[in-house]
């Protein structure tokens, strides 16, 4: 039986040293979302035992709780994200589209410096 209690807020289990953790903390932070940072390395030294227990015995960062209770072990952040029901955008279609992205993707009026906006121009003169 589980007895873990819901989460008043999204818990995030992880680590600064973890790319995952951070890229999650980053998609978090971009998209708003209120939540609670556990550092399993540099914060309070329970937060590794309640890692053990939602992780089944392992160190597997990121861990994220949900205000619901369920948890998701080492996901990547557009699954947490899908989860909480925030669609993303690729950057297919953000090159698509003329947007720019906060990494500086190319749009479409420059769209042939770089690998990713060529291919898609090309795609779009082959469909026209």
């Amino acid at each position: 039986m589980d007895n873990t209690k819901p989460a008043a807020q999204l818990i995030v289990y992880g680590h600064d040293a973890c790319p995952q953790s951070r890229a999650l903390a980053l998609a978090l932070k971009h998209h708003q979302i209120a939540h609670e940072w556990r550092d399993v390395m540099l914060g309070d030294p329970r937060y590794r035992v309640e890692l053990a227990k939602l992780a089944r015995g392992y160190q597997s960062v990121p861990t994220v709780v949900f205000p619901d209770g369920t948890t998701l072990v080492e996901p990547w952040p557009g699954d947490v994200l899908r989860r909480l029901g925030i669609r993303q955008t690729g950057l297919i279609e953000r090159v698509r589209n003329g947007l720019r992205s906060e990494a500086g993707a190319c749009s479409v009026h420059d769209s042939r410096s770089c690998a990713v906006g060529a291919e898609a121009a090309n795609n779009q003169e082959a469909e026209t």
